[in-house]
């Protein structure tokens, strides 16, 4: 992030929502910004509040003394449990702040300010967070949320921050003047990048959330009195499938979406034969590779065009379930109608959908996913039209757990309790796999393997920088995840184990199973870390969601990350590379001589090719990063290496030899930058900066 990125936002609208937080005890604070948490607790609400909505229901659950009134603690958990969304800013302050005859009083200060990114979980202190330190004496802080701390004051220059605004004093409470606070903080500490840094991992954390809980829909355009609709397991309902390129080897974009369909989907069925939308199936699994069906149309397209045998033209199929008609099919034209345009419009803008832009059916769209918008407006239709919402859209499309309309026995529904920490659920996996032919798979997994693991998880919060060693450690937990998966989702619907917030319940064994294996490493001595393996981690681990070096292994990567190497930028025209190229070398004059000297092997230096030239040949529009070198031996010489127009009177005595010399991607095509400059200039700098 660089000075300038669009920080704070002066909009209004453009704010999220803000909390503040209040603890006088450091010792939790302590622990909140290490833990990159934050938690409540009050001895007469030891209850899981994660399903009692309603302030009256939390009120009932409160076992409140006479000089507690259950109001006060039902008000704040509602609001922390239930009002706080990820993605809100939270505040964290000590002391009490306020305003009496024009002047500020109290011992309040800011000491963090971070980004809530988890939902809210009930447990034992002393299990969510692994260990306690000894002086925390209380142990009922027992209500948590996952709190990313963006910006600690206590390491900040300065210290805490004593801010010009006047809190309630509940503990927990909406901040409506985080605006202001903001700019006070700007106005008297800087912070601009941290603010951006803030605010943009919150709307980050906000759009990913709202993406998960949606509900996500695909169209499948096909003519469902085709040939194959007949054969079981692969016909209307049972079954999306489809070559993976079209005849001419290229890829199509309708085929490739079957790569995107996720178990649990919802797929609309259009038949284009009737042109009308006519039921829903939802995705069993997610897609498998295969071939297409033997003596089918795309089958024999393969055949004649392709030059495959009958039955070995690759495809995609994603097996579907719970198929439902409506009673009446919804006619297409009705959706596709003059009075929709601008909405259909815009949406064809934004998005690959079903229908052109004279909202005739698109030509060869098999499969498309649906926006949003677009889906409530076919579900509205279908109302309107044919009196009943689209099969499996019934209830809320928001919820990922839609009703496939197959109810599980009484017994098993029984058995399907939800787990709400991955403390709970770790306990309830254990319990439940003790009962049955499984064993915990990851038992089998060394040590040493295990170990890098949670050497790579201390510490790491959604949104960070890893290193390559910990980039590395990451990919091979997703591998064996990967590799395991299947195993995991057996054992998942084995013992009836639900999803936890966006995990799904493969994820969810995974995880308590990882953190049973982290506790036996630790009974055994053989590891001196606490279980660290949680959801908010796991989360960021699989969706990818931290930054890292594209290509941790690249030896230059790997000799700037040791401790001795300077990195240098040396910037100059165009003209002047050359020669280096052909010597391996680069030199520069007497006013870079200090830094010359002061050059050692190993060192890197990137070099930045300008958009001028001193002569007319070659000629470059704009300029680019040139290459990388690793710096070898130093050394004097007055042989003339540039021509005489560009060097004029110095031939730039004071020379360095490369070890290594890497060009970059910038050399071919010219376009990454531009700056200009007509002079030779070696300055120290970051390459990563």
């Amino acid at each position: 992030m660089t000075q300038g990125s669009p920080t704070v936002g002066q909009d209004k609208d453009s704010v999220p929502r803000a909390w503040h937080i209040g603890f006088n005890n450091e010792t939790w604070m302590d622990l909140f910004l290490s833990s990159d948490s934050t938690s409540m607790g009050w001895p007469q609400v030891d209850k899981d509040i994660s399903k009692l909505q309603s302030h009256e229901s939390i009120v009932d659950a409160t076992d409140a003394s006479e000089s507690v009134h259950p109001r006060n603690p039902a008000v704040q958990l509602r609001k922390f449990a239930h009002e706080a969304e990820i993605g809100d800013i939270i505040v964290l302050k000590d002391g009490l702040r306020y305003h009496s005859d024009d002047e500020w009083g109290g011992n309040g200060n800011i000491r963090a300010i971070g980004v809530i990114d988890g939902e809210y979980t009930h447990a034992d202190a002393r299990d969510y967070h692994g260990e306690l330190p000894i002086d925390a004496t209380n142990k009922m802080n027992e209500h948590h949320r996952s709190v990313r701390w963006v910006i600690n004051f206590d390491e900040q220059l300065g210290g805490p921050f004593t801010p010009e605004i006047a809190f309630s004093q509940w503990t927990f409470d909406e901040l409506d003047e985080y605006p202001t606070l903001r700019e006070q903080i700007i106005s008297s500490r800087g912070l601009h990048e941290k603010f951006a840094e803030l605010e943009e991992y919150a709307a980050s954390v906000a759009q990913s959330r709202k993406e998960e809980k949606e509900t996500t829909v695909w169209i499948e355009k096909s003519y469902h009195n085709r040939e194959d609709r007949e054969e079981p397991g692969w016909g209307l309902g049972d079954a999306l499938w489809c070559p993976q390129t079209r005849t001419d080897g290229g890829g199509s974009i309708y085929y490739e979406n079957a790569t995107g369909v996720k178990k649990g989907d919802v797929i609309i069925h259009l038949d284009q034969d009737q042109r009308a939308f006519t039921g829903a199936s939802i995705a069993a699994d997610d897609y498998e590779e295969t071939t297409c069906l033997e003596d089918t149309e795309w089958d024999r397209k393969g055949v004649s065009e392709m030059e495959y045998n009958s039955g070995e033209r690759p495809a995609y199929r994603v097996p579907l379930k719970d198929y439902r008609e409506l009673a009446s099919p919804l006619d297409v034209d009705a959706v596709l109608d003059e009075e929709n345009k601008e909405v259909l419009h815009k949406l064809r803008e934004d998005h690959t959908v079903v229908y052109s832009k004279n909202l005739n059916l698109n030509q060869g769209a098999y499969l498309t996913r649906s926006p949003p918008a677009l889906v409530e407006l076919i579900n509205d239709t279908a109302h309107q039209k044919v009196g009943e919402s689209i099969p499996h859209l019934a209830t809320n499309t928001s919820n990922r757990d839609v009703q496939s309309g197959n109810d599980e026995d009484e017994e098993k529904s029984k058995a399907r309790e939800t787990v709400d920490s991955i403390s709970k659920a770790t306990s309830l996996v254990v319990e439940r796999l003790a009962e049955t032919e499984y064993a915990n798979p990851l038992r089998e997994v060394s040590a040493d393997r295990i170990e890098p693991w949670t050497l790579a998880l201390r510490g790491f919060n959604p949104g960070d920088f890893v290193v390559p060693e910990e980039e590395i450690d990451f990919q091979d937990l997703k591998s064996y995840l990967k590799t395991n998966r299947e195993h995991f989702d057996r054992i998942a619907s084995e013992i009836s184990i639900t999803g936890l917030d966006n995990m799904n319940p493969a994820e969810v064994v995974f995880l308590a199973l990882l953190r049973d294996r982290q506790k036996s490493l630790i009974a055994s001595r053989d590891l001196d870390i606490q279980p660290n393996a949680s959801q908010p981690k796991l989360n960021a681990i699989l969706r990818g969601a931290y930054q890292h070096f594209e290509n941790p292994t690249h030896p230059i990567i790997q000799q700037v990350r040791k401790d001795d190497t300077t990195v240098y930028r040396q910037s100059a025209p165009i003209d002047y590379w050359e020669p280096v190229l052909r010597h391996r070398a680069c030199g520069v004059g007497e006013a870079d001589y200090g830094l010359w000297a002061g050059l050692n092997r190993g060192d890197v230096i990137v070099f930045h090719a300008n958009a001028e030239t001193r002569f007319s040949d070659p000629e470059y529009d704009d300029g680019f990063l040139f290459g990388i070198a690793v710096v070898g031996e130093r050394f004097e010489s007055n042989e003339k290496w540039w021509k005489n127009n560009y060097a004029r009177d110095e031939q730039y005595p004071y020379r360095v030899a490369f070890d290594r010399l890497f060009l970059t991607s910038g050399a071919a095509n010219a376009s990454n930058l531009t700056v200009t400059d007509s002079v030779t200039q070696l300055r120290k700098a970051s390459v990563f900066s």
